[in-house]
């Protein structure tokens, strides 16, 4: 089936992904829908453990040895890739769509030079040469930025940085040109300033290379900065979906609203007041807990209806969708304080004044080196 103009690149349709352990059935993924559409990045945000991993591995086709779809269906080009044989998988993975790993160096053979590993796309999906796919690699590497190319393509992952494994595994994903990648925390293993080059690389990406993202955080910070829309997950299943600046500057969910509140403001100063938290932890499988919203053991605003029924995802007025019973108005917050108000002041350290708690002055350490004679 062909797909026009007005239909989504990807669309994820009620998705229930299970993984069986030991002694239990885990549901990473538990009904979620969401719609890629073809050039656009959404950002999927949660707290660890919430799922966002198992649904970008759900769509490659990578659910794990003990990891199965249950039911739903994920539809990429108009397409469904469930009813996809393995060939037929193995013919659009890395061809129509990608996928980025949180850790480049795990993602690199050690064994092999950078060359060989981006030669090796071309050769495998193109059936070109080891000369065109040195060529190919090359070329994507100086479209990346990365100086001296030729240079960079004989070394081997150790030899490089960071920054720069994560550039040839996104150039790596990027060589067959396909129309959707999916990003998988691709910064948290960088250091800040580093993280800062890859985040204004992937802004770059779509406009130069066309090309739709699916990118996974629990950073909203970074997300904020790069997604045109963003889906809140919490414990599989699908908070809120809105608009970059929808979502901030009204999240309707009170999880979105509580992921909001934890983030240090402008105005906001550690000597003054604590940062708010969202109370309770994430639980280990949704299929362990009872009736109603996800989200009720945490959320301070939980009535009797929140634990007796599960919310059903709805569209508002303002074209955001979301999953709770009483949605916050734009005079409400999420579940802890709003901030700068309610939170409770931090008092002054006892007896210290200002003097410093401790005080290092010219300090010098030596250190004595050993050489054992050779015989």
């Amino acid at each position: 089936m062909g797909m026009n103009s007005q239909s989504p690149l990807l669309e994820i349709q009620d998705l229930v992904l299970e993984y069986k352990t030991d002694d239990r059935l885990v549901r990473a993924v538990d009904g979620v829908s969401l719609s890629i559409r073809a050039e656009e990045i959404v950002g999927v945000i949660g707290e660890s453990g919430c799922g966002k991993s198992s649904l970008a591995y759900a769509v490659m086709g990578y659910p794990g040895q003990n990891g199965r779809v249950v039911s739903g269906d994920i539809r990429f080009q108009g397409e469904s890739l469930l009813a996809k044989s393995p060939r037929e998988l193995r013919n659009i993975r890395g061809v129509k769509m990608a996928l980025v790993y949180q850790d480049p160096y795990a993602s690199l053979n050690p064994s092999l030079t950078v060359g060989r590993q981006l030669a090796e796309v071309v050769h495998f999906h193109k059936g070109a040469s080891w000369r065109e796919g040195l060529k190919a690699g090359r070329e994507m590497l100086e479209k990346l930025n990365i100086s001296d190319a030729a240079n960079v393509l004989a070394r081997y992952p150790h030899q490089l940085s960071g920054g720069m494994q994560q550039r040839v595994c996104i150039g790596m994903a990027l060589l067959c040109g396909p129309s959707l990648l999916l990003m998988d925390e691709p910064t948290t293993a960088l250091d800040a300033t580093t993280e800062v080059v890859i985040l204004d690389l992937i802004r770059d990406l779509r406009d130069r290379f066309h090309t739709a993202i699916l990118y996974i955080s629990h950073n909203l910070g970074v997300v904020s900065g790069l997604a045109d829309r963003i889906a809140v997950m919490y414990l599989g299943q699908v908070a809120e979906v809105a608009g970059r600046a929808d979502i901030f500057h009204q999240p309707h969910h009170p999880y979105t609203a509580g992921l909001i509140d934890c983030l240090p403001h402008g105005d906001f100063s550690k000597s003054t007041r604590r940062l708010t938290a969202i109370p309770g932890l994430v639980k280990k499988s949704n299929l362990e807990r009872g009736a109603g919203c996800n989200f009720q053991e945490r959320c301070g605003r939980a009535v009797d209806l929140c634990r007796a029924e599960t919310p059903a995802i709805r569209r508002l007025a303002d074209d955001s969708e979301v999953a709770c019973h009483y949605p916050l108005n734009p005079m409400e917050r999420g579940p802890g304080a709003a901030p700068g108000e309610g939170a409770a002041p931090v008092e002054p350290a006892r007896g210290g004044g200002d003097e410093p708690v401790l005080l290092i002055r010219d300090l010098r350490k030596y250190y004595q080196e050993r050489v054992k004679a050779l015989d």
